[in-house]
């Protein structure tokens, strides 16, 4: 897309090789950016739009990491000792999450701890990983969040 101004002021929007109208009716073609003419009209590239920047709710939605680099962050964050990220990363459950399935039917806490195991890509979103954030942070929403949001690399 080209933009057709006048001494330097932009007046329109022009289709790249068609045929474009100028303010006092004469109409020209090819458009082409560089164009110009003896009055001040010219045609130049239009600025690229600027990047879409997701929301804080759109990123939370969209985020999941490999269990490797889940399991590293938690390392790194001191969210859990670096033997037990080295189980967890195995599909082992942490020992650290033990108070959070002691909570759960037998059951429950058994599906979880499959869950886990079995996962490969980790889900920001995921139901059970909300409430390990929630656990992990006391049962504050707000730093289960802060919490969750730093382990997947988001920012405000």
């Amino acid at each position: 897309m080209l933009i057709l101004k006048h001494h330097g002021l932009p007046l329109h929007e022009v289709a790249e090789g068609g045929w474009f109208e100028l303010p006092n009716g004469a109409t020209c073609s090819p458009a082409y950016a560089g164009w110009a003419d003896e009055n001040g009209h010219s045609l130049e590239e239009a600025p690229a739009p600027a990047p879409y920047i997701a929301t804080l709710a759109e990123q939370r939605a969209a985020a999941s990491l490999p269990k490797l680099d889940f399991c590293l962050a938690l390392m790194r964050l001191a969210i859990l000792p670096a033997e037990e990220c080295k189980a967890a990363a195995r599909g082992e459950w942490p020992a650290t999450f033990a108070g959070f399935v002691a909570g759960m039917t037998a059951q429950d806490a058994t599906e979880a701890e499959i869950r886990w195991a079995a996962a490969t890509q980790i889900f920001y979103t995921n139901p059970l990983l909300q409430a390990l954030a929630q656990f992990k942070a006391g049962g504050d929403p707000v730093q289960a969040a802060a919490l969750l949001d730093a382990i997947f690399g988001i920012a405000e």
